[in-house]
């Protein structure tokens, strides 16, 4: 399901998009018109939503304690507290503490993947030197920067078609683009403070029942990790570091394998029941899925 919001000039108005934090406000004076898409339906440790604007006015979203890297097309100006800066095309990161506001002239579209103030701190130690990474700050990445940029395009498409994985691919890109930022942009290396131990035999074995049981669902790393009371960031790399595949690639390999298996039962159940029983969004999803993995459609395999 997508939550759509589009706002005309109305004076004084404060809205709100259903199911989301931010806020908009529009100025009578002006023509203004601001489109948000939460494209996400769950939001655990990140979260992804697309922004048009178009016109001239007050806009206000407040995005407080919340660390974003944007995808933006097209070119705007930004005016607020005497200072005007632009708003160009490329990929961009945002400080928690920044806020998107102030008077607004140009064409902009967005694609933003946002962080949890929770997830942030597990990712970055307490007691590191990464303290910049609490302010209102924006920083524009350089143009050529195509990993940030393709890392976004990825997790874009992954979100736009319903994720056969849900968010546990969004909240791996996630980490290695925090990784990715401070290495390059901050001079500093993050992944040394990173535990580089792999789950113990007990513990993996918990964590592969509690997926089989739970295939159908929309797993996430918080689900994951509350099994064996562990943070999503550590159970995400200790994960990594036993299997040498992070989470959501296990998934999808489990449900390939489980379909595999059904699909060639004496007992089988129809293709679309098979594909909503392993956690795909539907009969096509699981297709194109499944003959990306393995090499022909699950009709063809079946009658093999």
């Amino acid at each position: 399901m997508v939550s759509v919001l589009q706002i005309q000039s109305d004076p004084r108005t404060t809205l709100r998009p259903q199911g989301c934090r931010d806020l908009f406000q529009s100025d009578a004076e002006h023509n203004i018109v601001v489109r948000h898409r939460s494209i996400d339906t769950e939001y655990s440790t990140t979260r992804c939503d697309e922004i048009q604007f178009a016109g001239q006015g007050h806009a206000e979203n407040l995005w407080n304690g919340m660390l974003s890297f944007w995808l933006i097309k097209g070119g705007a100006e930004l005016t607020r507290g005497g200072t005007t800066q632009t708003v160009d095309s490329g990929a961009a990161i945002v400080g928690p503490e920044f806020l998107h506001g102030g008077e607004w002239r140009g064409s902009w579209r967005a694609f933003a993947l946002r962080i949890a103030p929770a997830y942030l701190a597990e990712i970055i130690p307490r007691r590191s030197k990464f303290k910049s990474v609490n302010g209102a700050w924006a920083m524009r990445l350089s143009e050529n920067d195509q990993q940030v940029v393709l890392a976004l395009r990825a997790v874009r498409a992954d979100v736009r078609c319903n994720s056969p994985v849900g968010s546990l691919f969004r909240d791996s890109i996630a980490q290695t683009l925090i990784r990715y930022f401070f290495a390059r942009y901050r001079g500093s290396d993050i992944r040394a403070a990173a535990t580089r131990k792999g789950l113990s035999p007990r513990n993996m074995r918990r964590i592969c029942e509690f997926i089989d049981a739970n295939i159908s669902q929309r797993l996430t790393l918080e689900m994951l990790a509350s099994e064996v009371n562990m943070t999503a960031w550590n159970l995400s790399r200790q994960f990594k570091a036993s299997n040498g595949i992070a989470p959501y690639q296990y998934v999808l390999q489990r449900r390939v394998e489980l379909a595999k298996k059904q699909l060639r039962a004496p007992n089988r159940v129809s293709i679309s029941e098979l594909a909503v029983s392993l956690g795909f969004y539907d009969q096509s999803q699981f297709a194109t899925t499944f003959k990306r993995h393995v090499g022909v459609t699950p009709s063809d395999f079946a009658d093999t």
